[in-house]
C-alpha cells in the first residue's frame, strides 16, 4: 500500500488518498563489459559469455549501383564501343554481361547465355531500355548504336568482326557506321578502317562473346591495348 497525497484546488484542501500501485517492472538494458584474457575461463565469464547477445549496429541498405562516366558517351556510340567501356568499368566478364543486358523476354534466353556469342549488329537479343538506364541516356542514342537498327542496309552489307579508325579507339571511341563494308575510312580522322589487331593480324569479333569482353579492347590473341587513353586518370 503507498500512500499518496492530491491537492484539490476546488475545495483547496489536501486529500489523502490510500492506494495501491503496482511496481514498475525493471526493464533490462544490455551492459557494456569486456573480459580479459586471465578472467575467459573463471566461471563468472562463461555465464556472461553464454548470456551475451552481439549487438550490431543498423546500417541503412546500399543499393547495388553500376558505375558509367558519362564523359564516354559521344551520343553516336556503337554498342560495341558503350558495353565494352561498361564492362571494362565495373569488371565484368562478359558472361555476367550478357546476363545483364540480354532482355528476359528473349525466347531461348537461357541457350543464348550458354553459348555466349551474340550479334551485336541489331537489337534483336537485348533489353534497349536497360541500356538506356545503364549508360543514362536516351533511347534514340541507343538506337544509333546498332548498325542495322539504325542504316537501311542488308545484314551482308554490315561486317562480322570489328572494323575501327585506329585513332578513334585510342580513346574508347567507335560508331556503328564503321561496321558498314563500304565505307573505308574514318569520317573524323580520314584513316583508313581497320578490321585486324594491328600487332599480330587476329580479328575481333563483332558479337558479345568472351574473346571480346572478357578484356575489353584488349586482343585475346597478342594482348594489345586498343584503347590505352581510358586507362589514364
Amino acid at each position: 500500500m503507498v500512500t499518496v497525497a492530491r491537492w484539490t484546488q476546488r475545495t483547496g484542501s489536501l486529500v489523502i488518498i490510500a492506494k495501491r500501485i503496482k511496481p514498475l517492472r525493471r526493464r533490462t538494458e544490455p551492459v557494456p563489459w569486456h573480459i580479459t584474457d586471465s578472467q575467459i575461463n573463471t566461471p563468472t565469464a562463461r555465464r556472461k559469455i553464454s548470456a551475451a547477445r552481439i549487438l550490431v549496429p543498423a546500417t541503412a541498405a546500399i543499393p547495388a549501383t553500376y558505375c558509367w562516366r558519362d564523359s564516354w558517351l559521344t551520343g553516336f556510340d556503337s554498342v560495341f564501343a558503350l558495353l565494352s567501356k561498361f564492362a571494362l568499368l565495373n569488371g565484368l566478364t562478359a558472361r555476367e554481361l550478357a546476363t545483364l543486358v540480354v532482355s528476359t523476354r528473349c525466347q531461348g534466353r537461357t541457350r543464348l547465355l550458354d553459348e555466349l556469342d551474340l550479334d551485336l549488329r541489331d537489337s534483336a537479343v537485348i533489353d534497349r531500355n536497360k541500356l538506356v538506364r545503364l549508360f543514362h541516356t536516351n533511347a534514340q542514342v541507343i538506337s544509333r548504336g546498332f548498325v542495322l537498327d539504325t542504316f537501311p542496309v542488308r545484314p551482308s552489307e554490315c561486317a562480322k568482326v570489328l572494323r575501327y579508325c585506329p585513332d578513334c579507339l585510342t580513346f574508347g571511341w567507335h560508331f556503328s557506321l564503321f561496321q558498314l563494308t563500304f565505307v573505308h575510312r574514318c569520317p573524323i580522322h580520314q584513316l583508313v578502317l581497320r578490321d585486324f589487331c594491328a600487332a599480330c593480324k587476329t580479328r575481333v569479333p563483332y558479337r558479345l562473346a568472351a574473346s571480346a569482353f572478357d578484356n575489353p579492347f584488349i586482343c585475346s590473341h597478342c594482348q594489345a591495348d586498343f584503347a590505352p587513353s581510358l586507362g589514364e586518370p
